[in-house]
């Protein structure tokens, strides 16, 4: 909550995680099973239409709400990292009819969070490419409030990442995304991991 704007708390917002829990066998959530998560059922359709079956797998999702009902339900999308060399893959391997879906959809989110027209999402950051492609779906087309957070953990045992190198590397992804800004409602989050012995 502290990431998130002071007036959500002024108005005694709370997070409710939706995923993963412990009752669900810690199920992570992509495509219809995700909307139906966040309360966002009744967009499946639309959900269909911007991007094909197989779309990003979800490390947490929650609703943002306050017991008032004056604020409406927000959606908080989350991607982990836990060090430098997950943020890069192998790239989009959609066949040739979901592709052209895929690309239709990363042209107007491009355009929508003021990246070059001129930068491939498709390749190594792919996945950083879709998770926004997913927040621009639902804040521009569904016109819903959502958040996409990327958390990324530091000195996590398996592959040790301070806060500083994983800024210099997030400076880079966003030069190759051909990012001049921050993308609106992304937020980049800095946690430490936990080792074997915390509870």
């Amino acid at each position: 909550m502290e990431a998130l704007p002071p007036r959500l708390r002024e108005l005694g917002a709370h997070i409710r995680w939706v995923s993963p829990l412990a009752k669900d066998d810690y199920a992570e959530y992509r495509d219809a099973a995700f909307f139906r998560a966040v309360g966002l059922g009744d967009f499946v359709g639309e959900l269909a239409s911007f991007w094909p079956p197989g779309g990003p797998s979800w490390d947490a999702l929650a609703i943002i709400s306050d017991s008032d009902g004056r604020i409406r339900p927000c959606v908080i999308l989350v991607e982990a990292k836990s060090h430098i060399h997950e943020i890069y893959g192998s790239g989009c391997q959609a066949g040739p009819s979901s592709r052209g879906l895929i690309e239709k959809a990363l042209a107007e989110t491009k355009d929508w969070c003021g990246a070059s027209m001129d930068a491939d999402w498709t390749r190594p950051l792919y996945q950083s490419a879709n998770r926004l492609a997913h927040l621009c779906l639902i804040r521009k087309r569904l016109q819903r409030p959502a958040w996409l957070v990327n958390l990324y953990f530091i000195n996590d045992p398996i592959g040790p990442t301070d806060e500083d190198a994983w800024k210099v590397e997030l400076q880079k992804v966003k030069a190759s995304l051909g990012l001049t800004s921050n993308v609106a409602f992304a937020i980049d989050l800095f946690l430490p991991a936990l080792t074997s012995g915390d509870s």
